[in-house]
């Protein structure tokens, strides 16, 4: 006779599942058994050898293995090889960061006059608010020349400089600054924060970042090197960690915890991107599109989450 299941215990059994799943199909070519007792994974570890990963199709490799140093040198590497399929990714991921800004920010301030976003990349950010009127004048930075020129060909009305915060100031009083999924690039999230605090009058800051210091993301890096991402994260939070680098520098108002999904078209084109083997396709189709979807709560607390929070200095 079948018992009835919880919605947690289900959403825990999906969990379980695709961490044993993503283990045994790793891109390290690892084949790790796992045996589940009374909810518990025992993970049986084997020799782990012949560690060795190639160049991707595109002809862009991952930081690490290209001897890069620094996520701006992985974001140089990118613009160079795949601007414009970059660009169209970081669309597809505007949407739910601009959402985030709009339930942050409007609350306090109804129509902000003007709005710089550091890190700006492609302004896929900017394009979204500006789509949704969301302020008066908008201002696009960006250390990286190829980022700017794109912009400056792309964006029509916003003001694009190429620019680094931590070397010299931003002029201008702005109402609303974001640094959205750019700590994470950071060799040091403490000298932006304190350039950012020193180099930019601005009323309301929106920084915005991954999480990726998880419990089944810990799991998983048990088996491979986490500093090997095609991202070129060199940084990694919880909720915890991340508030605990933003008080050093900004007192925290109000946070946005969230995980979003993306449909079957959006990962086709990442796993076309990436020129990723079949096996990985379906782990993203898994990973951006099902579980996401089916078991938001437990996802973003245990998998993978992003948290937006709004700074005043």
């Amino acid at each position: 006779m079948l018992r009835s299941i919880s919605p947690i215990a289900y959403y825990r059994y999906i969990l379980s599942f695709f961490v044993q799943f993503s283990l045994y199909v790793s891109p390290l070519g690892l084949r790790v058994p796992l045996f589940q007792k009374n909810g518990v994974c025992d993970i049986r570890v084997h020799t782990l050898h012949g560690m060795t990963a190639g160049r991707s199709r595109t002809g862009t490799q991952n930081a690490m293995l290209a001897g890069m140093r620094t996520g701006r040198d992985q974001y140089s590497a990118i613009y160079g090889a795949q601007l414009e399929a970059e660009a169209k990714w970081l669309a597809i991921g505007a949407v739910e960061k601009a959402n985030s800004i709009e339930r942050l920010v409007l609350p306090r301030i109804s129509r902000p006059k003007r709005i710089v976003e550091l890190g700006a990349g492609t302004g896929a950010i900017i394009a979204e608010l500006q789509r949704r009127n969301f302020a008066d004048v908008y201002v696009a930075v960006d250390y990286s020349t190829d980022a700017t020129h794109y912009m400056k060909r792309n964006l029509t009305n916003v003001e694009v400089l190429r620019a680094d915060i931590v070397e010299e100031p931003i002029y201008g009083v702005f109402d609303v600054v974001v640094v959205s999924h750019v700590l994470e690039h950071l060799e040091s999230p403490d000298n932006f924060l304190a350039a950012l605090v020193r180099n930019l009058d601005f009323r309301f800051a929106v920084i915005e970042c991954p999480l990726e210091d998880l419990t089944a993301s810990r799991l998983k890096n048990l088996f491979r090197n986490r500093d090997e991402n095609r991202a070129g994260h060199v940084q990694f939070f919880n909720r915890r960690s991340l508030s605990a680098v933003l008080r050093k520098h900004l007192k925290i108002v109000d946070s946005r915890h969230y995980c979003s999904w993306a449909s079957s078209e959006t990962v086709r084109f990442l796993a076309n991107k990436d020129a990723l083997p079949l096996h990985k396709h379906w782990i993203k189709y898994l990973t951006l599109g099902i579980l996401p979807r089916v078991a938001a709560p437990l996802w973003k607390r245990y998998w993978i989450g992003n948290y937006a929070l709004l700074c005043q200095k």
